[in-house]
């Protein structure tokens, strides 16, 4: 699959899910979850497994939480995305609005303060 779909698919979800599995310690505790920012770009709402991994990125204003490991707890939390569609547009909204902190840019300028604060 080309990489410019992607965006297309995404914006076609109802709501995105992503399913970390808290039984791996590097899942759990140490992932950097890429496809998470991808879907906080998308301007869909967001359900994902409450891991400290995830915590770093998003809270429940961005998201909503189900237990990792847990599909009776996703589905819930789909639920309640779909059956609020307030709710769903305004974490939405405020997960394309966090997304920009975690731009290459704003990555950069992050990383050369620190290198500045170092060299000084």
């Amino acid at each position: 699959m080309e990489r410019h779909i992607i965006p297309i698919y995404l914006q076609s979800a109802d709501v995105l899910v992503l399913p970390n599995s808290g039984k791996e310690k590097i899942s759990a505790r140490y992932t950097s979850p890429l496809k998470l920012l991808e879907y906080m770009a998308s301007n869909r709402p967001i359900v994902a497994s409450k891991l400290s991994s995830i915590l770093e990125v998003v809270s429940d204003r961005e998201c909503i939480f189900a237990e990792a490991d847990n599909p009776i707890s996703f589905s819930s939390s789909i639920r309640k995305v779909l059956d609020d569609s307030v709710l769903a547009k305004d974490i939405s909204k405020n997960a394309l609005n966090k997304v920009e902190q975690f731009s290459w840019g704003n990555r950069v300028k992050n990383i050369l303060s620190i290198i500045n604060n170092h060299t000084q």
